[in-house]
């Protein structure tokens, strides 16, 4: 495959000279037509991304952002029941995560409209992480191209991914992490993330009695500042089933009002 229309003239210009009737000497002297580029294999591709990923994350430490995150607890008919709703100022950190927030029965306590500001029920509050960094979740999946689509105006590619068996975990946020499946829409030049989705493969079992029966999540970014992509939102959908317990939320963190850090 070639590279780029140049790279497709000076082939083709190789071609046509060399069906020309031309002296010995002015064969030997004709620079021979460049080699095309051959395409990265998806081990590269994945790569690039690992770096470009870490690399954006490094930047981004220097910038905050204006976050909400909206807690809605559900029947068994995925009904809303209750909503709690939180803002304060966020950003990135040099091991960012993104977290689904288990929290406790007491009665959701919204917190005032437009008001930034810790909340320490949720800080406390049981967590499922769903970690974003490639460098630790790759080896743990196999990966492979699907196909090609649009985000935000740039042309990207779509990677699925699919748990690799026998991955070790030592926490129940492992076990979870190991049994994702879904696809990475990932930019063709600049190789970010533009967007992630994924879901169990199969349910979970976390407790000796309990299991994660639903975790789908989708992540999309915006534009910051800056000209890079960056988190816009991450939302989780997560059901735990237990004897007599039937857990069910949806959770939606919102990063908003990218800007440099204060200092």
């Amino acid at each position: 495959m070639l590279s780029s229309p140049r790279s497709a003239l000076s082939f083709l210009a190789a071609l046509i000279l060399g069906a020309l009737p031309v002296s010995p000497v002015a064969r030997a002297q004709q620079p021979s037509a460049p080699e095309a580029t051959p395409p990265l294999s998806v081990a590269e591709c994945i790569q690039r991304v690992v770096a470009s990923d870490e690399q954006r994350r490094e930047h981004r430490q220097a910038m905050e952002c204006d976050e909400t995150v909206k807690t809605e607890r559900l029947d068994d008919q995925d009904k809303v029941v209750s909503t709690k709703t939180i803002y304060f100022l966020g950003g990135e950190t040099k091991d960012l995560s993104y977290s689904t927030k288990v929290e406790s029965r007491s009665a959701p306590t919204p917190s005032p409209d437009g008001k930034l500001g810790k909340d320490e029920e949720a800080v406390k509050a049981q967590s499922l992480v769903a970690v974003m960094n490639l460098r630790h979740l790759s080896p743990r999946y196999t990966f492979a191209l699907a196909g090609s689509a649009q985000i935000h105006g740039r042309d990207c590619n779509i990677f699925t991914y699919h748990p690799k068996p026998g991955q070790p975990a030592a926490t129940r946020e492992e076990k979870v992490v190991n049994n994702l499946q879904g696809h990475y829409w990932i930019d063709k030049n600049t190789f970010e993330i533009l967007q992630v989705d994924g879901s169990l493969a199969s349910p979970v079992s976390v407790a000796l009695i309990a299991s994660v029966t639903r975790m789908d999540f989708k992540f999309h970014s915006q534009t910051l500042p800056n000209g890079e992509a960056g988190p816009l939102d991450f939302s989780v959908n997560l059901a735990v089933r237990a004897p007599f317990y039937d857990f069910r939320q949806r959770q939606t963190t919102t990063m908003e009002n990218w800007r440099p850090r204060k200092k």
